[in-house]
């Protein structure tokens, strides 16, 4: 069974591990830099990371491997591929190869270093464990929790976004949150910002955006709809509303107020189509039972 560790035991961990690569390639904590991952496994830890197809449904996204074992893959095709790996080997899933999938790629690398920098760190009571086993699969979708994928995540995370490195991005990017508040729009700089600070780090989204809320710079999530959205849509809504005829004659103030609570009419014949909820998106075909036009529909941007 794993040793109970906190986040803080296994922040001073990665401290550790993250000082021994700054010293061995010469980077120093005045001008930080993101740990080269595969670098990191196979200089300071002594892994032989390969990248390998592992499943056909992307179930498994990583082996760690502490003892010679075979291992079988079953492709899409049927073909059934038999692996031997040896111990100290990390095999990464070939689909994260992908440039799109370098967040993902990094953390399951990271993933499993922590998983071979804990079994070395804590032998008698983690170690025994995987022994047993032989190789742990980092199952990300579709696994239970446990508290060892739990630790092994944590840890992954403090080796990536070390606080020291997050603070230097932040100042460099400009990041200025002073209510925490941050809106997942393009409305947003901060947004963006975020963004380059993922891709230079070479994490995903969503790995930034939780380290940010564990370092209390975003509070709560992440707000979907920004106030420049809500005006833009309202003034798209304005235009069409004021431009729009019906049998060339513009909107009556009936219909004007009937629009405002989410009316839409027929382009052709101004009949009445359907009440809008805030709630709903999407694109929707309806025909109208006054003229039979038929009207294709945006619900996300409340055209009628």
């Amino acid at each position: 069974m794993a040793r109970y560790l906190s986040r803080a035991d296994l922040s001073r961990i990665a401290g550790k591990y993250i000082d021994q690569y700054y010293t061995r390639f010469e980077i120093s904590k005045d001008d930080p830099s993101p740990i080269n991952l595969e670098q990191f496994a196979s200089s300071v830890l002594g892994l032989n990371v390969k990248m390998l197809p592992l499943c056909s449904d992307g179930s498994i996204l990583g082996l760690t491997v502490f003892q010679k074992c075979r291992f079988t893959v079953i492709l899409g095709d049927g073909t059934k591929l038999v692996e031997v790996f040896m111990p100290r080997d990390v095999v990464i899933d070939s689909a994260l190869a992908a440039d799109s999938c370098t967040g993902c790629r990094n953390f399951t690398i990271a993933h499993e270093a922590a998983h071979h920098i804990l079994a070395d760190l804590f032998p008698n009571d983690y170690g025994k464990a995987v022994m047993c086993r032989g190789h742990i699969a980092y199952r990300e979708r579709n696994g239970q929790p446990s508290w060892e994928e739990w630790q092994a995540n944590t840890l992954a995370a403090e080796l990536l976004m070390p606080t020291f490195l997050v603070n230097a991005e932040i100042e460099r990017a400009a990041l200025c949150l002073p209510n925490g508040i941050l809106y997942k729009s393009a409305s947003d700089p901060n947004y963006n910002k975020i963004l380059e600070m993922a891709a230079r780090m070479g994490v995903s989204w969503s790995a930034i955006r939780i380290r940010l809320q564990q370092m209390q710079v975003i509070k709560g999530k992440p707000i979907h709809c920004h106030p420049l959205d809500i005006i833009r849509f309202w003034r798209i809504n304005m235009i069409q509303s004021n431009n729009r005829s019906f049998k060339n004659k513009p909107l009556s103030n009936i219909q004007q107020a009937q629009f405002s609570i989410g009316w839409r009419f027929c382009p052709v014949c101004g009949h009445k189509l359907y009440q809008k909820d805030e709630s709903c998106s999407g694109t929707i075909r309806i025909k109208c039972l006054k003229c039979g036009n038929v009207a294709t529909v945006d619900l996300a941007y409340r055209r009628r």
